[in-house]
């Protein structure tokens, strides 16, 4: 999944936060992620619940 956000042009500090759920991608992007990537736009509410819970180690990865 962090690879999928480094795509979309975030740098590596922003995907840390990202994972830590101190930042959301802007509704854009969300769709974008959702769209491309099968992220549901519904996961950012709590989306470390989401990548523990919802994704394989392998979805994790990519």
């Amino acid at each position: 999944m962090e690879k999928k956000l480094l795509k979309l042009g975030y740098k590596k500090d922003s995907v840390d936060k990202i994972f830590q759920g101190k930042f959301c991608p802007p509704a854009k992007k969300l769709f974008i992620l959702e769209d491309e990537y099968g992220i549901p736009i519904h996961a950012w509410r709590d989306i470390k619940s989401f990548i523990k819970n919802s994704l394989t180690d392998e979805q994790k990865q990519i």
